[in-house]
């Protein structure tokens, strides 16, 4: 890791450069360069709108957010998420 003398660091001290954290929506779509994933899980729907999976099965019960079912799994469209994130910030009120 390439280090850099700043005031709060110095030759026997070093302060390390940290890497960027990727962002958590794109780190959640991708698995492999160039290849973006269709469906969300529950955990990682849940995780990109900031709420508990409870939370998440609740709002897809009362028909918040539509899910996909493939067999026993469930699954969550991205574009679902975000037209629910559009329509909170328009309405302003809990579900």
């Amino acid at each position: 890791m390439p280090h850099v003398n700043t005031p709060l660091g110095d030759s026997l001290h070093p302060v390390p450069i940290l890497p960027k954290r990727p962002c958590l929506l794109s780190s959640l779509v991708t698995d492999a360069p160039n290849l973006a994933r269709l469906l969300l899980t529950v955990r990682e729907a849940a995780q990109a709108l900031a709420i508990s999976e409870r939370s998440l099965w609740g709002l897809t019960h009362r028909g918040a957010i539509p899910c996909v079912r493939l067999g026993r799994a469930v699954r969550y469209d991205l574009a679902d998420l975000q037209s629910f994130i559009v329509k909170q910030k328009r309405n302003g009120r809990p579900l």
